[in-house]
């Protein structure tokens, strides 16, 4: 099965082309990328470990902070959940990488989206601003603190330093997805935050019936404010 579904793969387009999201939480969802790589994405199937908690998470967020926005498919999904709500559109989006900041732009130019509901920032996020660097406290005098946030973090090891610069957005109200890269941080980043955010429960890979595990490293998992 694991080799059909591979050679389906290399019959599609691997040129970037607009993706709907067909299922889950992100339901109705538009992003930009290869169809090569986002069949997960489009059937609402990636990381579907957490798709439970996104649906009660987006529930409650009025604002979120896409820290490490790839191809926008978390940016995307998360605007059509807003908008199947009825709910303002407001997502600031950080993303380094040419290529990713270009599918951003294009998704969010054809989705009809605008820079005040979705603000593109393409730098890196940290614990300090620099030439290249932001960091989520700098935008917590611009946004409005009625705000309940939903912060996602994807950085590939410098989850600490992001944290270490949104001291201002730490607290109860807000909502937490970090996916960890280090296996130390399973236990530091809930005991720094404990104080602060509350219990972080942690979630492990899955595999799928039929489509198996996702190709990503083992040393992954993902920790989540816990929702009450």
């Amino acid at each position: 099965m694991a080799s059909l579904i591979s050679l389906a793969k290399t019959l599609l387009p691997e040129a970037s082309v607009s993706l709907p999201i067909l299922r889950g939480p992100f339901r109705g969802g538009r992003f930009f990328s290869s169809p090569q790589v986002s069949l997960r994405k489009v059937f609402g199937l990636y990381e579907a470990e957490l798709n439970p908690w996104i649906a009660r998470a987006m529930r409650r967020a009025d604002l979120v902070f896409d820290v490490g926005a790839n191809d926008g498919y978390f940016t995307f999904g998360c605007a059509a959940a807003m908008k199947r709500q009825r709910k303002s559109v407001r997502i600031v989006s950080f993303e380094p990488l040419l290529n990713h900041v270009q599918q951003l732009e294009m998704a969010r130019s054809l989705a009809g989206f605008t820079a005040a509901e979705i603000e593109i920032v393409p730098k890196l996020v940290g614990r300090q601003a620099g030439p290249d660097m932001v960091t989520l406290d700098m935008f917590a005098q611009r946004l409005s603190s009625a705000y309940a946030p939903l912060i996602k973090i994807d950085v590939e090891g410098a989850e600490i330093d992001v944290l270490d610069g949104a001291s201002r957005w730490l607290s109860p109200r807000t909502m937490l997805l970090i996916e960890v890269h280090k296996s130390e941080y399973l236990d530091e980043i809930p005991r720094r935050l404990a104080g602060s955010i509350g219990p972080l429960d942690r979630v492990y890979q899955k595999a799928l019936p039929l489509l198996g595990r996702e190709q990503r490293e083992e040393a992954n998992w993902w920790l989540l404010s816990r929702l009450v």
